[in-house]
Parts: C-alpha cells; structure tokens; sequence
C-alpha cells in the first residue's frame, strides 16, 4: 500500500509539472475589411486580441457565399462587418453603405489577379461602387503570421473593406471620380476606421495599435512622402499603409475626432462633380473649405511622427 502511495504521488507531480502553459485567448467569430492593397504590413511585436465582441449584422446586408468557402472564413467576415459597422453607426456619423441598392458582400472559394479583398465592384453602368469581394485562396488571405491569429487577420481584411465600400456610398471612392481624397488618404481613412472598430469592439487597445504601426515603420527604411501618396497612380508600398494610419490619427487628434473622416469625404464627394477633376486634386481644396491647411499638415507630421515613434519604442 505503501508503495502504491508513492508511485501515486510520483505520478501527481509529474502531471502537474507537465501543465505549465497558459491557454491561448481566442476570439468568438464576428467580421473584417482591408486594403485596395488591403493587408496591414506586419512589425516585430503583435497586438493581442483582448475581448470577444458580439455585435449582431444588419439585416439589409447580402452576402454571396461560392461553395467550398471554409466556415471560419465566413464567420471571420461576417463578425469583421458586424464590427466595423457598429463603429460607423456610432462614432463617425452613420452607415450609409445599408441604404445602398443590392449591396452585395461576395466572398470566393478561389483566387484573383487583384488584391484578396477589394471593398468596390462594377456595377451595371461599368463604374465602381460598394461591393466588397474577398477571395479566400488568394495568397494574401492568410500572410500576415504577426497576427495572433488568421481569424482576427481575417477580421481585420474585411473591416477595411468595408470601410471602403462606406466611403463608396458617399461618393469620395469609386463612380466617375475615383479617389478625390487621394491614395494616402483613402487608404489611411480606412485603415484607422477599421482599426479603432476592433478597439472599440475590445479586440485590441489603442496602445497595441500603436505599437504594431510603429514597430513596423521602424522595420524598414522607406519615408514617407505624402505628397507622391496623393496620387492613386504613383507606387504605395507595403509600409506606407502604417504612416497613412498615423497621420490619419493626427489629422483625427486636431479636428476634433473621428467625425472629421466623414465630412472629408462629404466634402470630396460634393466638389467633384463641380471641379470635374479627378483623384487627388480636389483633395487640397477639401481640406481648405473644412479649415485644414494641407501644407501646414504636412509640414507637422514628420515631427508628429518623431514623437510617436519615440515614445512607442
């Protein structure tokens, strides 16, 4: 009896030295959206999810699923939407992409030659316009390891997105004008929106954030130049969608919050019909006729940027 004490207590010992981990925190499935080049670049330290939203979809929304679409996919999308969705509503104004006729979120079983995630489509008149479509086998889908997991990468890609397809409903993305905020802009808008979704949603804090933009701005060497960014035709790497965030959060920081987003594109989607120009070049008078003066925005940002990389180091 004795013997078969010991060999017991062995045995206990041995288990409990065997179950030092500590479980991984998971996220419940919700939705996402990303780039036009719609993956946020990586750096050395992730962000980790925090909480587990639960945030139901608008029932006007149609989804378009190809067979074989794997169900954590779906799930991840749809949560990504639900996500973003709740942020538009209540802190930036609204969800105008709702109201938009047959609007439409397809999600393939296969590949493109474009990006994994596009947040427009053509319609029947051969313009864009909001229709967000994901390609699930794409290579960029799932290419970003930093990411705690490729569910939240997924979540991420379809905030974006749709952040996209928002901008589309007002009109500063897509139809006859293509990006009248310009590409940084564009870009960074939808970035930042689809960002502080998650945080809002308790996915991640605004510290992680942060971080996870600085450490891959420092990652490389490139710098920015946001005047070239202007312009959708001139190369937007990889990085340039980190400095785009940042300067989005300046640009958030010094008129008075988020809400700034939607009268830029408000204001971007009224003067292009009446300058009859295209992309880019109505985005200084935008920022004027809204009290920005984009030279001096410029011109403060590398400074901006000093002290953010500084201080989240």
């Amino acid at each position: 009896m004795k013997t078969n004490t010991f060999i017991l207590a062995i045995f206990v010992i041995f288990l409990l030295g065997c179950s030092s981990s500590t479980p991984i925190a998971s996220l419940t499935p919700t939705i996402t959206s990303i780039p036009t080049q719609t993956l946020t670049p990586s750096p050395s330290s992730t962000p980790k999810p925090t909480a587990t939203p639960t945030l139901l979809l608008p029932s006007s929304i149609v989804f378009s699923i190809e067979d074989g679409v794997k169900p954590d996919d779906i799930k991840a999308i749809q949560q990504g939407i639900a996500i973003v969705h709740n942020y538009l509503e209540t802190t930036v104004g609204g969800d105008e992409t709702t109201n938009w006729p047959n609007f439409t979120v397809s999600v393939f079983n296969s590949s493109s030659n474009e990006s994994c995630c596009l947040g427009l489509t053509k319609g029947s008149n051969g313009l864009n316009e909001p229709g967000p479509r994901f390609y699930t086998l794409h290579p960029e889908w799932s290419n970003n390891p930093l990411f705690p997991n490729t569910f939240i990468e997924h979540e991420k890609h379809s905030d974006h997105e749709y952040t996209h397809a928002w901008q589309g409903s007002l009109g500063c993305i897509g139809g006859r004008y293509g990006q009248p905020l310009g590409r940084w802009l564009t870009e960074g808008m939808a970035e930042y929106i689809a960002w502080n979704s998650l945080i809002k949603a308790g996915v991640f804090s605004h510290k992680q954030v942060i971080k996870f933009h600085v450490d891959s701005v420092l990652s490389q060497t490139g710098k920015p130049d946001f005047q070239s960014w202007e312009n959708p035709d001139n190369l937007f790497d990889w990085w340039a969608y980190n400095y785009a965030y940042l300067a989005v959060e300046k640009l958030v920081e010094d008129n008075g919050g988020p809400i700034i987003l939607r009268k830029l594109c408000d204001e971007a989607a009224k003067l292009a019909p009446v300058t009859n120009l295209r992309d880019y070049l109505n985005l200084n008078i935008a920022m004027k006729n809204l009290g920005i003066d984009k030279t001096s925005f410029y011109d403060e940002l590398s400074i901006y940027f000093e002290e953010v990389l500084n201080k989240n180091r």
